[in-house]
């Protein structure tokens, strides 16, 4: 800090009219004068905003851009210089000064005078651009010494897009058609900042305003807004009529596979049936003596299909397991006595007779015909019957009213149908004894069934 007030004194001292200079002008030219030449007032600035916001110098110099780039070191000796360098602080408010006074002087009001030269240009060049530079050289004493030719273009650009002049060239009898509408010339981007935008309706009534605000034609943008809200209205109620189509189809082939299990169900009672799986959603008929469990493929049908009680299905192998019917005669009569001592007093016994439906009775030489049920696993997965597991490969029997678990969660009563048993016996009576006590596994041997 020394050093930089060494440096400062003869450099303030050597020229009384160049501080001055330098005091009323704000341009880089005269900064070099001091010993921060590199520091112009709009940098100077910067750094005061930034400080009074809180910022660090590590802050300032990763994020505000000056003209050109201060290290941290340099960043805190201005700040410094700023705070204690009593000469430094004296420039740098009289630079500020000017500044606010400059981004002031910028932001004068236009007047009525010139908002009417504006008027009568437009009036007499219908028909051809405006040249806002001829403009501003024609009637420089009548402008504002801020005013400028782009200052010029953007002021006639606004009075355009909220209707001023439209109005103005009706009021006066003249016509300004949309296709004819002067373009301005210029070297130069119509957009201005927020700085130049003026209150063009300081001279009229709240009434009057407001009427001209109603009366407005509805702007571009919000016609396009608009449109784009219509449209995607449109899409959302599309989208919305999709889902439910999608959903009536869906339900649609609910009702279809309701249907079809209900017409299995009643198609129970045929003579064919030989014993039902019971499941939860349908009852899966037996109708072979030899039948294939499984789920139902182009390339691979089955006997019994276990996708119609449930969709998922994928632990399900495509040949799950293998139901044979078999049988075995038996010298017993088909009822057999059951026993059972009471516990009462007297110790008496009780006898019931019970019929066994496990069998039938053959009337010619009184043997009775047992049939069984064996369920072999074929597929990967293990089975449940009663409880106890199936492993792949093997296979137990399956008496009547038994539970069977499939894998994947399916659950089955299986059921014996007595009566087609019989029926099936006495169809195929004859192939089964010339056969030894083997079942029929052909389609011509087996010939109810098939």
């Amino acid at each position: 800090m020394t050093s930089i007030a060494n440096s400062s004194t003869p450099s303030s001292s050597s020229s009384t009219n160049g501080a001055t200079n330098t005091d009323s002008s704000c341009t880089s030219r005269t900064h070099k004068l001091s010993k921060f030449y590199k520091w112009c007032p709009h940098d100077d600035y910067l750094l005061v905003k930034a400080v009074e916001r809180g910022m660090s110098a590590e802050e300032i110099r990763g994020t505000i851009k000056f003209e050109r780039a201060f290290t941290i070191e340099e960043i805190t000796q201005r700040w410094l210089a700023i705070l204690y360098d009593p000469m430094i602080a004296q420039t740098t408010a009289k630079h500020l000064v000017v500044l606010q006074n400059l981004k002031n002087y910028k932001r004068v009001p236009w007047s009525s005078e010139e908002n009417q030269i504006i008027f009568k240009e437009a009036e007499v060049h219908q028909d051809v651009p405006l040249n806002f530079e001829l403009i501003y050289d024609k009637y420089r004493d009548c402008f504002h010494p801020s005013r400028c030719p782009k200052t010029l273009e953007a002021h006639y650009q606004r009075m355009r897009r909220k209707g001023i002049i439209r109005e103005h060239l009706a009021k006066s009898g003249g016509t300004l058609a949309s296709t004819a509408v002067p373009q301005a010339i210029s070297s130069t981007s119509a957009n201005v900042g927020d700085d130049m935008d003026e209150d063009f309706y300081e001279n009229k009534s709240f009434s009057d305003v407001e009427k001209e605000i109603l009366n407005a034609p509805l702007s571009n943008d919000l016609e396009m807004r608009a449109q784009n809200m219509y449209t995607i209205e449109n899409k959302v109620a599309e989208k919305n009529e999709l889902k439910k189509i999608h959903k009536m189809e869906k339900e649609s082939d609910v009702d279809e596979e309701v249907k079809d299990a209900k017409k299995i169900k009643l198609n129970l009672t045929e003579e064919d049936v030989i014993a039902i799986f019971d499941g939860m959603q349908t009852k899966l008929p037996v109708r072979k003596s030899i039948s294939v469990i499984g789920r139902k493929n182009s390339s691979h049908p089955v006997d019994i299909d276990l996708s119609m009680e449930s969709e998922d299905i994928g632990k399900i192998s495509r040949k799950q397991a293998i139901l044979t019917l078999t049988y075995s005669i038996e010298e017993k009569p088909a009822v057999k006595t059951i026993v059972a001592t009471g516990q009462s007093d007297n110790n008496l016994e009780r006898i019931a007779e019970v019929e066994d439906l496990s069998g039938s009775v053959d009337e010619s030489n009184s043997k009775r015909v047992m049939f069984n049920f064996i369920l072999k696993n074929v597929g990967k997965r293990s089975i449940l019957v009663n409880g106890q597991p199936v492993e792949s490969g093997c296979e137990a029997a399956v008496p009547h009213q038994s539970l069977v678990q499939f894998p994947g969660g399916l659950k089955f009563v299986f059921k014996w149908i007595t009566s087609g048993c019989e029926r099936w016996y006495q169809f195929n009576k004859a192939s089964l004894e010339s056969n030894a006590n083997t079942l029929p596994t052909s389609a011509s041997e087996d010939k109810m069934i098939e």
